[in-house]
């Protein structure tokens, strides 16, 4: 692990570390035998591609053709490291859909491309109530093509090689708590 990665560890618990790091960076960790099958759990959210400035080497405000060839990469990549165990999951925060620079499907582009790779689990839909913009001004005064404000990001999750975990534990969480979780809508 390169001396930036540690400073990234958040925290440990048992065996278990959370790491904040590039995850391009700890895929190529992976390769090298650091990781090799230990990671049950990805969550992530990508860049949006709405031109924030994330420093050197990502480009945020590329076409809608070229981000999706950068997601299909990332996913690609993902894919053949070997730093994920057997029925790991993947989950990916993305907004429902994007509007730069044309009102575009983010979420069902990219299930797409993570269903080449990885087997579809569940779409979990959150809730933004906090919309800074309620209304879609831009099509107020033109009915022709009326653009809907869409309050929600949802998480996609994934599973590597096969759904069920192999080396499931012990279940720590209370029914109440399940039945809340397993929601399909989160606020």
């Amino acid at each position: 692990m390169t001396a930036e990665m540690k400073q990234s560890v958040l925290g440990h618990h048992g065996d278990a570390q959370l790491i904040n790091c590039d995850s391009v960076e700890l895929m190529h960790h992976g390769e090298e035998g650091l990781f090799f099958r230990q990671i049950a759990l990805v969550i992530t959210s990508p860049p949006y591609n709405v031109g924030i400035n994330y420093g050197e080497g990502t480009d945020d405000n590329q076409t809608y053709e070229g981000y999706l060839d950068w997601l299909t990469t990332w996913c690609y990549r993902m894919a053949q490291s070997k730093w994920l165990k057997t029925g790991a999951r993947i989950c990916i925060n993305v907004p429902m859909e994007v509007s730069r620079p044309s009102r575009q499907p983010l979420a069902s582009d990219l299930t797409q491309i993570m269903k080449q790779h990885f087997i579809y689990n569940t779409t979990i839909t959150w809730l933004k109530e906090n919309l800074s913009a309620p209304t879609a001004w831009g099509s107020f005064a033109s009915a022709s093509d009326p653009w809907v404000s869409n309050p929600t990001e949802v998480v996609l999750v994934f599973s590597h090689e096969q759904r069920k975990r192999p080396d499931a534990g012990l279940s720590t969480i209370d029914k109440r708590a399940f039945i809340d979780w397993v929601r399909g809508v989160w606020r």
